[in-house]
């Protein structure tokens, strides 16, 4: 943390910023399953008990896996919401919202932006607290990164950011982002830190469970790449030529509502199945594990991107020194 404020301010000071110090902010969403309970402790998948997980891969039932996010919840998995959320609120952790998943029996929640040190801390006692209220009901909250074969796992989506002591996101866009200079070297500064340390990434994200999960149905794969969206690609592939002047036609989205001709896309029109992807105000590290605590690709990420904002001034601090020393021989020279 004090890497990434350090560079970050100095950083900032080139653009006349009054900030003093610069904090990491994440949001890391949990999902989970909420199984019954005796199904797991008797003879139904007695390979859930010591390994948490299917050992042996077995077909789905002909069904439909794929169900609604929006859609209602079975009643003793909304009772156990609704403890949970009781829970969270007297330990303090800032859980936002709820919602189905994509796998049957499979549930997602998301906390409010924060401090990254203490946003750790807050996911692991939402953990705790899910694992501890679900026996309550009857239920069992199987955290792990892929505890059924064949449909969709769990994990963490890790959405990481930069804020100054001000309240300021380093990573706004803004409306114009071809115009906001601060915003294009900090996303520079992120961009240059996945391609030079994804082994570092990659390392944060590794686990016996989450190797199962990564690649598979929706999960990203293991190898660590980055998303920006149509209207930020096509700006920096215009600062690779020369200026930016805008985005181009190809990054403005048509909707079919009359009413909404003048939309244009946002910077991230979808995270697509990208490990680290822009989702408009913040970068999602989408491939990390769902049971373990995220303390390592915080660490990752917050860590990252320091080596790459002190890069540019070396240039720099050569180019003022030298225009130092020229000034100084023209001095001497006209007296």
């Amino acid at each position: 943390m004090e890497a990434l404020s350090t560079q970050a301010v100095r950083i900032l000071k080139l653009f006349g910023s009054k900030a003093e110090r610069v904090v990491a902010t994440c949001g890391p969403e949990q999902e989970y399953f909420l199984i019954d309970r005796q199904l797991l402790l008797r003879a139904a998948r007695p390979d859930h008990t010591p390994a948490a997980r299917s050992s042996a891969r077995s077909r789905p039932r002909a069904r439909r896996w794929k169900t609604s996010t929006s859609g209602t919840s079975r009643a003793r998995a909304g009772l156990h919401d609704g403890r949970r959320a009781a829970s969270s609120t007297r330990s303090a952790c800032p859980v936002k919202t709820r919602h189905n998943e994509v796998a049957p029996s499979q549930y997602e929640v998301a906390p409010i932006f924060e401090n990254a040190n203490v946003a750790t801390d807050h996911q692991m006692m939402t953990m705790e607290v899910l694992k501890r209220v679900a026996p309550k009901y009857g239920l069992a909250c199987l955290l792990h990164e892929k505890p059924f074969a064949g449909v969709n796992g769990s994990g963490k989506h890790l959405n990481w950011s930069m804020s100054d002591d001000h309240g300021n996101n380093l990573l706004n866009p803004g409306d114009t982002p071809h115009d906001n200079i601060q915003f294009l070297v900090f996303c520079a500064a992120v961009l240059r830190a996945v391609d030079k340390f994804q082994g570092l990434l990659r390392m944060s994200i590794a686990s016996a469970g989450n190797d199962h999960r990564l690649g598979a149905n929706e999960a990203p794969p293991a190898i660590i790449s980055i998303f920006l969206g149509d209207m930020l690609t096509d700006i920096f592939a215009q600062i690779e030529k020369g200026a930016p002047t805008g985005p181009s036609r190809a990054a403005s989205c048509t909707p079919a509502s009359r009413c909404c001709r003048s939309c244009r896309a946002t910077p991230a029109t979808a995270t697509a199945r990208r490990p680290f992807a822009f989702t408009g105000n913040k970068f999602e590290f989408r491939a990390v594990a769902s049971e373990p605590d995220r303390s390592r690709s915080r660490t990752s990420a917050s860590t990252s991107p320091s080596p790459s904002r002190s890069t540019p001034s070396r240039p720099s601090s050569k180019a003022a020194r030298q225009g130092r020393r020229e000034a100084r021989r023209r001095r001497r020279a006209s007296s």
